[in-house]
Formats: C-alpha cells, structure tokens, sequence
C-alpha cells in the first residue's frame, strides 16, 4: 500500500531539511602533466596558491556564474512490433549535450587569459618548451612578433582534462558547513568554443565570457559525503 502524503509528511521529508540552491556548486578540471608544464611555461598574470594552472582553477570557480550538468538523450531505431501496424523507437546510443560555462571578468581577464592559454595549447601556437621563454602573450614574444603560419595540433589525450562538477548544499550556519550530494565527471573534456567577449559604450555592466565543452561521456556519483561531527 502507498503512503499517503500529507502536509505534515512534506513538511518533515522536504522543508525540514531544506531545498536544493542553484547557487552552491563547484568544479575541478584534473589537468593532463603535457597541459600543466604548458600553463607553467607561459604566465597568464593569474596569481594563487599553487601552480598557475591551480590558481587558473580557483580563480575560475569565484568566477563562474553559471554552469550547469549536461543532459543526455537516446538517439533511437524504429522497430516494427508483431502487431501489424505498430511501430516502436528502441534506444540504440546515449547523446550527451554539450558543457556550457560562464565566467564574469575580473580586472585581470582571468577567465579569457586562462582558456586561450587551454586553447592556444591545443593548437600547436608554442610546439615545444623555450629556453628563456619570454611568454606566449608578452610583446617580446616570437609568436605576438612574427606571422604564425603553420601548426600542428597537439595529442588529443595531452589536452583533454576530466572536469569535475560537485553540487553542494548548506547544512549548517558556519562558513566550511556544506556537504557533496553529488557530482558528475565529465571524461575527456576540452574548451572547444569561447564565445565572442562583447563591450559597449554604453552603461557599465560586468563582462562575461562564455566557454563550451566537448567530451566522451558522464559518471555520476550519487554517494554524499558525511559531515563532519559537531560537539
């Protein structure tokens, strides 16, 4: 027999504990050591614990304002069914959608400085390490100086990084108080896209970049970590 649900049984199961907040959320791009030894070559003037692709991290997660966890859809045949005339659409392949992030801007740019630096290393721009390198985007260097005229694209399994969305919620009243109910890693992954940074003369607004993802597939883990105990 169902259980009836009452005000009261809503009341104690959903509002006691609370509802979820788009708001609390984080994300880790677990860097290959090829993508890593290029952000420390070059300085993007991102600044933080860590090396420069950490801080690149961290400084990106105050930044975020928007992101979300892909969905997923069944790409489908149709299947005639024993009964004349019926037809049936059976799941053949799972589509994911693409990962869509955006970034407000700081003073420094860090969102457009740390993503064109992903992206001017998938693209081949600096082919090896430099001695004395002066930086990827310093006016003294060879490649801002010179026409670029050839490339050649780096390894794909140098450039793809697992991303590692976590949705958090807030169980208590202090600062650290907030547990994983999920997250999602998305296998794979590269910024494919950076979409056109607008600027106007008209009345000040914050600037916002916008980077899209590609990669393999998704693993959740719907296992939530324990809170810690309280005395």
């Amino acid at each position: 027999m169902a259980t009836k649900i009452t005000v009261d049984s809503y009341v104690k199961q959903i509002v006691g504990k609370g509802v979820s907040s788009s708001n609390l959320f984080e994300f880790t791009i677990q860097p290959t050591p090829q993508l890593k030894a290029f952000f420390e070559d070059n300085d993007t003037g991102i600044t933080g614990t860590g090396g420069k692709f950490e801080a690149g991290v961290y400084k990106t997660n105050l930044l975020c304002q928007d992101i979300q966890i892909p969905g997923s859809t069944f790409n489908t045949i149709d299947l005639k069914m024993p009964k004349k005339g019926l037809t049936q659409k059976v799941a053949a392949a799972k589509m994911y959608n693409e990962l869509d992030v955006s970034f407000i801007c700081d003073l420094g740019s860090s969102p457009i400085a740390f993503f064109k630096l992903w992206q001017d290393m998938i693209i081949g721009i600096q082919p090896q390490k430099m001695k004395q390198n002066p930086g990827l985007y310093t006016a003294d260097s060879p490649f801002v100086a010179n026409v670029h005229q050839a490339y050649v694209q780096r390894y794909y399994d140098d450039y793809t990084c697992n991303v590692l969305i976590k949705k958090l919620e807030k169980y208590g009243s202090g600062k650290e108080d907030y547990q994983e109910v999920f997250s999602v890693q998305l296998a794979k992954a590269y910024p494919y896209s950076f979409s056109t940074v607008p600027y106007s003369a008209g009345p000040s607004q914050a600037v916002k970049a916008t980077v899209a993802f590609f990669y393999e597939y998704q693993q959740f883990v719907f296992k939530p970590s324990s809170p810690p105990k309280t005395s």
